[in-house]
Order: structure tokens, then sequence, then C-alpha cells
């Protein structure tokens, strides 16, 4: 029994590493996101030291390889904006997609303090749903 408490703990930690190393994306990588037009879209997240890392995208195909510290980009070439519904999917000891990505514009809103209030209130509650389009999408910066 001593023994057994002694290598359980010695495994996990062993297999930690290993864990740690599937390839993952930036939060900012998430399900419904839109990529800007036009102009060269970074992706980009953290593998296994030295892993390569395969993104693949609208027919566009970009690699890399995971430095040191774990940390990789791509950059995927310019698109048209579109509105069609397209996966991210992103490759290496694991697969990452990220599905319904469409290439529009993409507007960021931030400065004020009272930017912190959430967009379903005040004068947004009644404009949002007046604005009756699919494509308008919304990501929040949570708070550290």
């Amino acid at each position: 029994l001593s023994t057994m408490r002694t290598l359980v703990p010695t495994f996990l930690l062993l297999l930690a590493p290993i864990a740690e190393a599937e390839v993952r994306l930036h939060p900012l990588f998430t399900d419904h996101m839109v990529l800007q037009r036009e102009t060269l879209a970074p992706v980009w997240g953290t593998a296994a030291p030295g892993e390569k890392v395969t993104v693949e995208f609208a027919g566009q195909v970009a690699e890399a390889t995971a430095g040191a510290d774990g940390r990789w980009m791509v950059e995927l070439k310019g698109l048209a904006a579109s509105p069609e519904s397209r996966t991210l999917t992103v490759k290496a000891s694991n697969t990452v997609t990220v599905n319904d990505v469409v290439v529009g514009d993409v507007f960021l809103a931030g400065g004020q303090s009272n930017m912190d209030s959430p967009l379903s209130s005040g004068s947004a509650a009644e404009a949002l749903p007046a604005a009756n389009d699919p494509l308008l999408r919304f990501f929040t910066v949570k708070k550290a």
C-alpha cells in the first residue's frame, strides 16, 4: 500500500506533460467567429514544443512548428468576405475544430468605463433584435 501511494502520484506527474501537449487554440478562436476579410488572418495557440501544427480553412493549409515555449502561429492569406459557414481545423497530435466561421468585417468596441455595460441593456436591448442579421456576431472578453 505504501509503494502504491508513492507510485500513483509519480505516474500522474509523468503523464502531466503529455496531457498539456495537446494542440490548443487561443481562447479568441471560438465557434461562430468572424475572420477579418482581405487581410492576413493570424491563427495561434500552443502545442508540445517542436510539434508540427497544421491549420486548414477555406481551402488554405498553413503549417507551423511549436517553439520551445510551445507557442505557434500561422497566417492565413486574405479571403474575400463570405457568409458561408466554414470549419477551421487545427491538427497536431490531436484535432481541434472551430465551427461556423465566416469571413467579413470585425469591429472592436472598447474604451471607457461605460463600455462595461452589457449590450442586452439600454438602447441596445431594442436595437439588437431589430437588426435581424444572422451574421451579426458578438464576442465578450471575460475579465481576468
